[in-house]
């Protein structure tokens, strides 16, 4: 059984409870020479000189103690040995290489899912909020069309506490101040960092603004949809412009 949901959820551990209490740990180390699979978990498991970190610990603080134990998890305890988490070193390495990657209040990876304005719309948004969805984008060239804002509506009225944002213009999107009043309760209005344009021309011209009129690091447009990576540069760009770009355009080809 434990081989089984290792293999079916992509883990190599599972920390074993008695209630909540923590009384052991097998992983793929414990599994990888036993022949036997008809053995209860008890038998097999870790379960002497378990290495735990209280509730609490930093990732600095959890990569020593997996450094110094040479183990790749550990377990998270309260101060009666109940299970609280599990930190693995993959975690570890996965925060220091995205540290931008947005997460939930868990440190779960954040899911969205985009859904086109048809008209099983709400169907389809039942499915993502019963799959556990963290924000739904709707897909459309036109966000300021009637049935766009229509389904909005029915969108937010439906599923009030889903995270959805409806059109939202330029400066919304990236000035808080105008965020806060264009688009009220938005957790993206004033603080985005990527911007989506339906076409070359407008992500064009949506790229300039944002680089000279905010100050900020603009790469781009960086094109999506093509069997191999084709980006795209201004006739205003400068050295710095066309060295981002490479740059991007080489790191997409390496992941091809």
């Amino acid at each position: 059984d434990a081989d089984e949901l290792m293999a079916k959820f992509r883990i190599s551990g599972v920390p074993i409870t008695e209630g909540r209490k923590l009384v052991g740990i097998i992983t793929n180390r414990d599994l990888k020479f036993e022949e036997d699979f008809s053995r209860k978990i008890k038998e097999c498991m870790t379960s002497k000189n378990l290495v735990t970190a209280r509730e609490g610990i930093t990732m600095v603080e959890a990569k020593k103690i997996l450094a110094k134990a040479r183990v790749e998890k550990l377990p998270i305890v309260d101060e009666d040995f109940n299970l609280k988490g599990l930190i693995t070193i993959k975690d570890i390495e996965k925060q220091i290489k995205y540290p931008m990657s947005a997460k939930d209040a868990q440190g779960r990876l954040l899911c969205g899912a985009a859904l086109g304005i048809t008209a099983n719309v709400l169907e389809r948004a039942a499915a993502l909020v019963e799959a556990k969805v963290d924000v739904v984008v709707l897909d459309s060239a036109h966000g300021h069309s009637a049935n766009v804002i229509r389904c909005v509506k029915m969108l937010k009225e439906a599923y009030p506490d889903l995270k959805l944002d409806g059109e939202m213009q330029l400066d919304a999107a990236i000035v808080p101040s105008v965020g806060s009043s264009k688009a009220p309760g938005s957790e993206v209005a004033g603080k985005a960092n990527i911007l989506i344009f339906p076409d070359l021309q407008s992500g064009n011209i949506g790229y300039k603004l944002t680089q000279r009129f905010s100050g900020a690091t603009a790469i781009g447009p960086i094109c999506q949809g093509f069997a191999k990576p084709v980006n795209d540069l201004s006739r205003g760009c400068t050295s710095d412009d066309i060295v981002a770009v490479v740059a991007m355009t080489a790191v997409q080809a390496s992941q091809n």
